[in-house]
């Protein structure tokens, strides 16, 4: 009884890590993927919609944090060329053909900042990337239900469903939720988002989501396994291709094909992308160091299509036409540079975090080619963000306890064995007696044997 008390004392004097509260820095990076599933409602409150809500709840509660934080040097620099693409929005405020849109866009791209910062200095990154994971997964299972709910007609009417956010969101939530996940569970979730993604209709977010299902490490695949993998999605989309749900959604006629849709035919329906692009590359190219102004992009196009299109649906071309080409160039290699690090971390110490900070910015890249990814803020841009920021932490903690050698290597040391003092002839290590086979008898031919080496009574 005593004894048990006595552990009992003991435990309630030193916790174990999984009782222990996370920090508030670390409640605060869980709270901004907590966040995510809001936008799959397109409900408005108080004015603003819920998407907007998510973030700017976000970053109220993360920026303190961070002002009030001490970043690391190779935070600092990492965010370097980040910084360098809002300062120069800041001095475009000057030229920006709409002052309240060039004030909220620059505002919703520094929410990626705040985000990256937070996660880049939190306290217990081993214990965050867990509890990470696991909101991440129901925010994914949260979003099939939804998806599911819509498809079959039986969503509330309350609810308004938001598909193209929904889709892109299932992207981040993907690439997090299967960190450290088994083979079973990584068919699972793939199989759940590819088909909760096709059936919202989203073309490129469907698409991109198929790409990180094919690069995920969760496969824990060799090349062969990684091209046995790949050749199963091309047969995949080739399958689809052939569909008439495929001829419908990408081409104005059912005549379609695959190559049609990767060489940009006249038959793809691009939805008015093809005949707002030149004009926007006309009209940007006036100004191409330092463009127009932040929201330059989308006061243009919605001036090109007369409403019908508010943003550019290319984000090359909206960082191009807002900050030009001084802004557009550090902006998109500041996710360069996070990926290659990310992959770098990933080939060499095996981090997981580091390849979903790969995936995240490949999948970053390619929706930006005929999406507006960086101001979809709640949904991907401050998620993505946290992942490479739980990144750059993880590797800086690799790298510092490399260099303090905490885990040192054996080395060999050969030493002179003493001389041992005469004590007489030395005893035979095991002895032959009588009925017992002898030491290194089978290591003798059978005739080479004499007749010590045999059995007392046996035939010579």
């Amino acid at each position: 009884m005593t004894m048990q008390m006595h552990r009992g004392v003991q435990r309630a004097r030193d916790p174990s890590p999984s009782t222990v509260p996370l920090q508030y820095d670390a409640r605060a990076v869980v709270l901004l993927f907590a966040l995510v599933p809001l936008v799959f409602i397109d409900q408005h409150v108080a004015g603003f919609a819920l998407t907007g809500w998510a973030w700017v709840l976000g970053l109220l509660a993360s920026l303190p944090l961070v002002l009030a934080a001490a970043l690391s040097r190779s935070s600092v620099r990492r965010l370097t060329p980040y910084l360098l693409f809002l300062s120069l929005g800041s001095l475009g405020l000057a030229w920006a053909p709409s002052l309240p849109r060039g004030i909220a866009t620059l505002t919703q791209l520094l929410a990626p900042v705040v985000a990256f910062a937070l996660a880049s200095h939190v306290t217990d990154p081993d214990r965050v990337v867990p509890v990470l994971r696991r909101t991440a997964l129901v925010g994914l299972l949260t979003a099939v239900g939804i998806i599911t709910a819509a498809s079959a007609g039986v969503l509330p009417t309350l609810f308004a469903f938001s598909a193209r956010p929904t889709a892109i969101a299932l992207v981040v939530l993907f690439c997090v939720a299967t960190l450290g996940a088994s083979r079973r569970q990584t068919v699972l979730l793939s199989v759940l988002s590819v088909v909760a993604s096709a059936s919202t209709g989203s073309r490129t977010a469907t698409a991109v989501l198929l790409v990180a299902v094919l690069l995920s490490p969760a496969w824990r695949l060799r090349w062969r396994g990684r091209a046995a993998l790949l050749l199963l999605g091309v047969v995949a989309v080739l399958a689809f291709s052939q569909t008439a749900a495929f001829q419908h959604r990408f081409f104005f006629s059912e005549k379609g094909s695959l190559g049609d849709a990767l060489t940009g035919s006249s038959t793809l329906n691009t939805a008015g992308r093809r005949e707002l692009w030149p004009k926007l590359l006309e009209r940007c190219g006036q100004r191409p160091w330092l463009g127009a102004g932040p929201g330059a992009a989308s006061e243009f196009s919605s001036e090109f299509t007369f409403g019908v299109l508010v943003q550019p649906h290319n984000d090359y071309l909206r960082t191009y036409c807002d900050e030009g080409l001084v802004g557009a160039v550090p902006f998109w290699g500041f996710f360069v540079v996070c990926a290659a690090a990310g992959l770098r971390s990933a080939v060499l110490r095996r981090d997981p975090v580091g390849a979903a900070a790969g995936q995240l910015v490949v999948s970053l890249l390619l929706l930006a080619l005929t999406d507006n990814v960086i101001i979809y803020t709640a949904h991907f841009m401050v998620p993505t963000a946290v992942v490479l920021g739980l990144a750059l932490r993880q590797d800086a903690r690799s790298e510092a306890i490399d260099s303090r050698g905490t885990t040192p290597r054996r080395r060999t040391v050969l030493r002179a064995r003493p001389a041992r003092p005469d004590r007489g002839p030395r005893r035979p290590a095991r002895a032959w007696m009588p009925g017992r086979r002898p030491p290194g008898r089978h290591l003798l031919p059978r005739t080479a044997a004499g007749p010590s080496m045999q059995r007392p009574g046996a035939a010579p």
